[in-house]
């Protein structure tokens, strides 16, 4: 708790150190009725936006309370300080009457209501519900209004209009995109009702996937009692190639430097479907690599309905090798964005060094690299919303991800039927239960938040655990290098459990990258068979991304308190990543 909560206190004394770039806005409202001035407060706000939204927010809270003339005389701006001066006006006493809404028919001759606010909002609902039902051109007509006094009497009707379903889905532009796809993507199926909230949302839809840009915005021609609605799309790229190298001293020679890599290769939009591809292989070591595939298919039979497969494979050196299969399926919100089940496969085969090998028979217990096997079901949720997948200035990507399944200790084939120098019989796996229990959790969250147009801060978290009685040294999860925490190896850490944050400021130079500063710490443990230990460690550094024709450089120098701050002993790690 100690740890997590130094993790936090990190965390908040950047974001106060950044936050402090941008200027405070203060806002004081004066209400013209002189009894209401002993209810004001000044207020702070980060950006204009902000200020204004709260501006437009006391307008609505007024007219809730049935000052329907509320309006603000005038605002005056000083420096960063607004001072506006408020007009209530009168209050009023809002009176209807009539029949209720016939749904049958669907029209309303009047509607009972003492609140202006409920009686709205009641209106809104209704013709929302009637928009979204096939009934575009609802009309709302007032039959009577009279102003007595304080007292505001109205009766009104909505009349529905024509109903009107879908003809088609036209599609121009120079995209190259399955008609059957787009039409089940946006909701657009023939002779089904019309929906004016699915037609507002098109083009914010369209802009969702990564690989289109809208040309033009969407249109929809009514004939008759059909809609026609036509999309202008065209490509965009949005396929890359990433390369990342990191630079470190030697262990074993502190004048010399090892480099790692890592390799990203992502294909979207493949047969015009949205299906993606994506291909990864790092080194990082001498004999050491890890290669994973991931395979998605969206939108099959008809149905916002996802398959997606994954494999990997990881080698460390000769000692052991893991292998990882996920089959599943997933349902489609909000673009790609997907809630997911899945079924994984993991296995582990470990070869065992002559010291591991007379360990575990001279204490006739098993080892800390061992062959296992993992079956478990699981459910993650992902969710992405970036205005700029490669270099965002905001919005937020998140991952959550459960695994429920069993741990199964095999039998080493080195260790099975061995014997000590006394010629004791290894029995270490002979009162092991066959399985037991496994749950493993992974959290991801990663933020962008514009200060102003040029200053961006970027929030990064990331946790997992995983929890059984039996973890090998061969299972643990690895982290460490640009995409996690900075200043250390490329997955030199190795975790049972662990939490990462990392908080980022960003200046973005005109049309050609932005630089940045950084702070990031790591709390993790690792509670192995035969050994258990845990650290807590901090890392800052800060760097270049920059825009080039051919795409965009990344250049970070990070270092950590590994072992302590030493400025010769800090990575530096390079990265590429080419869109086309």
């Amino acid at each position: 708790m100690f740890h997590r909560a130094k993790i936090l206190y990190s965390i908040g004394l950047m974001f106060i150190v950044f936050n402090g770039l941008a200027q405070p806005m203060k806002l004081r409202i004066i209400v013209s009725d002189t009894s209401m001035k002993e209810n004001l407060q000044v207020q702070t706000f980060l950006s204009e936006t902000e200020l204004k939204k709260q501006l437009q927010k006391e307008l609505l809270f007024w007219q809730k309370q049935n000052f329907l003339e509320v309006s603000f005389d005038s605002i005056i701006q000083d420096s960063a300080s607004y001072l506006a001066y408020l007009h209530l006006g009168k209050q009023y006493k809002i009176v209807q009457s009539g029949k209720p809404w016939d749904k049958q028919k669907h029209r309303m001759d009047s509607y009972n209501s003492t609140h202006y606010a409920y009686w709205v909002k009641s209106i809104e609902n209704k013709i929302k519900v009637l928009e979204q039902s096939g009934y575009p051109f609802v009309q709302v007509s007032v039959k009577k209004e009279c102003i007595v006094k304080k007292t505001l009497s109205i009766q009104f009707n909505i009349d529905s209009g024509q109903y009107i379903t879908y003809d088609s889905l036209i599609i121009t532009g120079n995209a190259v995109q399955d008609k059957n796809f787009m039409m089940q993507y946006l909701n657009i199926n023939v002779n089904t009702p019309y929906n004016e909230e699915v037609i507002k949302q098109l083009d914010k839809r369209l802009r969702q996937l990564p690989y289109l840009k809208v040309a033009r915005p969407s249109s929809v021609y009514f004939y008759r009692n059909k809609a026609q609605v036509t999309i202008s799309i065209d490509d965009k790229p949005s396929n890359n190639f990433e390369g990342i190298l990191g630079i470190r001293n030697d262990e074993l020679n502190a004048n010399k430097y090892k480099v790692s890599g890592d390799v990203n290769l992502q294909l979207n939009n493949l047969l015009g479907s949205a299906a993606s591809l994506k291909l990864q292989w790092r080194s990082f070591a001498a004999q050491n690599s890890d290669i994973n595939a991931i395979v998605n298919y969206p939108y099959i039979i008809g149905a916002p309905i996802a398959l997606m497969n994954e494999f990997s494979l990881f080698r460390q050196d000769s000692n052991f090798q893991r292998l990882r299969n996920v089959l599943g399926f997933g349902y489609l919100f909000g673009g790609l964005n997907t809630l997911q089940f899945y079924y994984s496969y993991e296995k582990s085969t470990a070869s065992l060094t002559t010291q591991q090998l007379e360990e575990a028979l001279a204490g006739n217990r098993l080892p800390a690299v061992n062959d296992y096997l993992n079956r478990s079901y699981g459910t993650k949720v992902i969710y992405k919303n970036l205005d700029n997948l490669y270099s965002p200035s905001s919005g937020i990507n998140l991952i959550s991800d459960l695994s429920i399944g069993t741990h199964q200790v095999l039998e080493n084939a080195l260790l099975k039927g061995a014997r000590d120098s006394q010629g004791r019989l290894f029995s270490a796996y002979d009162s092991l239960p066959k399985s037991q229990n496994t749950i493993q959790l992974f959290n991801f969250l990663d933020y962008y938040y514009p200060l102003t147009h040029r200053h961006v801060i970027n929030v990064f978290m990331q946790g997992a655990s995983m929890l059984h009685a039996r973890i090998f040294y061969n299972e643990q999860f690895q982290l460490g290098g640009l995409r996690t925490f900075r200043g250390v190896n490329e997955l030199s850490i190795k975790a049972t459990s662990y939490l990462m944050a990392r908080i980022e400021y960003r200046y973005i130079l005109p049309q050609t990258g932005y630089f940045n500063l950084f702070c990031n710490q790591v709390w993790y443990e690792s509670n192995i068979v035969n050994a258990y230990s845990k650290q807590t460690l901090l890392g800052f550094g800060g760097g270049l991304g920059l825009q080039t024709k051919g795409g965009i450089l990344t250049v970070i120098y990070a270092l950590a308190n590994e072992n302590g701050f030493v400025f010769k002993v800090g990575k530096v790690h390079l990265g590429f990543t080419a869109v086309f």
